[in-house]
């Protein structure tokens, strides 16, 4: 009788617990096959599936840029701010432009002296005193960057060994050698400027390893620094015929896209090493409280977390899958043969949108739909600048042609080989860069934007948030 009391007692709560163990069963069984069958396919890819496969191999620390004593400094303190090379940065903007037209010399001088009013000439003047007090700190970083290699030393981020605390560094540092090198070309120390954008060029070589897209981004803003550098000194004609061809070769070694493509590769390779302490990160962004009251509050909250919490381990397995997976169809789709497709982006995203627009898929697999979209902002801009840089290149030639035929091209074909090895192909599908000469020093060079069309040169539509790369047509603008 007992028995049968007790069985009667129990039915009520066996029916949920077997549900419950075929749901938690059959979601483990099912997201474990998928991840499976993803890493095989990536694994036949020869893809990366850890961070330890893209990290760089030990070298000596007489060899070692990052061994250096102005860098080793980052490791060493509890608090990498403690460190010498925290002190190189730039003085706060003081005011707003007293005009619109106010060039950025003399607004970078207003940065050291808040009352400055002069021309050119002056603020150079200005600038080139006001960062004098960090020549001996510059000078170490130089003799860093002599060293043939750089592999950073680890630092624990999202529960593995990452290293990030040399970037902020390394990008601080490109400002204040912009700045230096915008004020030498202004004040015809061609040789000063140039030392400059070899070594901004040098220190962005070398902050993207492992690849990581932090990395990828920190590199493209100091590239960025050099490209303005270069592109100042050919608007004022400073640089000889030997900064020229030095220029353009220094920046032929660059290739910002396929940089991103890696990025991409370590960041899939990072949540696939550790996709749990990733999924941790994520909890905060799927925890929805009510602030009417404490109670309130308190409940939702630890619902929240509850519910998180008792996620399938087979969900996080799912999530792997579906990151691995998109990310190898991006890599493939969009990116192609060196080359940018943003077209392509149309049949991605409806992939992306298959699993956003469905609730259970987007909870099962919350970094796949928050991460991947983002992919399209960061190519862009990856893009605009491999066509900065491309454009670069090709007015480095263009003056030099000019120079020993006293006029332009009268097509870019005429810059290859004697100027240029090759022409550079446009990042956006791989076609041919406009030209058109307009007289016998002047030209205009423009490659499609990111909506892959002829806009004539346009560089309307710009985003003012996210900037030009949102421009109709990617324009090359160091005219005189």
């Amino acid at each position: 009788m007992r028995r049968a009391l007790l069985l009667v007692l129990a039915a009520p709560l066996l029916l949920p617990a077997l549900a419950a163990a075929w749901f938690y069963g059959y979601e483990n069984w099912t997201g474990g096959a998928v991840w499976r069958q993803a890493e095989a396919a990536l694994q036949a890819a020869g893809e990366p599936l850890t961070v330890d496969a893209m990290r760089p191999q030990p070298v000596p620390d007489a060899r070692n840029m990052a061994a250096a004593p102005i860098f080793r400094e980052l490791f060493t303190f509890y608090s990498p701010r403690r460190a010498s090379v925290y002190e190189l940065k730039l003085p706060p903007p003081a005011r707003p432009p007293a005009d619109a037209d106010e060039s950025a010399l003399v607004a970078l001088a207003r940065r050291f002296d808040p009352e400055f009013d002069g021309d050119a000439p002056a603020a150079a003047h200005v600038v080139l005193e006001g960062l004098a007090p960090m020549e001996p700190l510059l000078n170490a970083i130089r003799l860093a960057a002599a060293r043939p290699d750089s592999v950073w030393p680890e630092k624990s981020a999202l529960g593995l060994e990452a290293p990030q605390t040399f970037l902020w560094p390394l990008k601080r540092t490109s400002e204040v050698l912009a700045a230096r090198a915008t004020a030498a070309v202004a004040g015809r120390q061609s040789a000063s400027a140039l030392a400059d954008f070899e070594l901004i060029a040098r220190l962005a070589g070398r902050s993207n390893q492992p690849p990581m897209l932090a990395g990828c981004f920190a590199g493209q803003m100091m590239l960025g620094h050099a490209l303005d550098i270069a592109g100042d000194g050919l608007a004022q004609r400073a640089w000889s015929d030997a900064d020229l061809a030095d220029i353009e070769a220094a920046l032929g070694g660059f290739h910002p896209l396929d940089d991103f493509r890696e990025g991409v590769r370590g960041e899939r390779a990072l949540f696939l090493t550790s996709p749990e302490a990733l999924n941790a990160r994520a909890e905060a962004l799927f925890t929805f409280v009510d602030f009417r009251s404490r109670i309130s509050e308190w409940l939702t909250s630890t619902l929240c977390r509850v519910v998180w919490a008792l996620r399938p381990s087979g969900w996080v397995q799912r999530d792997r899958a579906n990151y691995a997976t998109l990310t190898q169809d991006w890599l493939g789709l969009v990116i192609h043969n060196g080359f940018i497709r943003p077209w392509a982006l149309a049949e991605w995203s409806a992939r992306i949108g298959a699993v956003r627009n469905d609730p259970m898929e987007f909870f099962r697999t919350p970094l796949t739909v928050l991460v991947l979209p983002t992919f399209a902002n960061a190519a862009r801009a990856a893009a605009y600048t491999q066509a900065r840089l491309d454009f670069a290149r090709i007015a480095c030639a263009i003056e030099r042609h000019r120079r020993a035929t006293g006029h332009v091209p009268g097509e870019l074909a005429e810059l290859a080989p004697r100027w240029i090895d090759r022409i550079p192909r446009d990042v956006i599908g791989g076609g041919s860069y406009f030209y058109r000469a307009t007289g016998p020093d002047d030209y205009t060079l423009y490659g499609r934007g990111w909506n892959a069309r002829d806009d004539g040169g346009s560089s309307a539509n710009t985003s003012p948030l996210l900037g030009p790369a949102t421009a109709d047509d990617w324009v090359w603008t160091a005219a005189r």
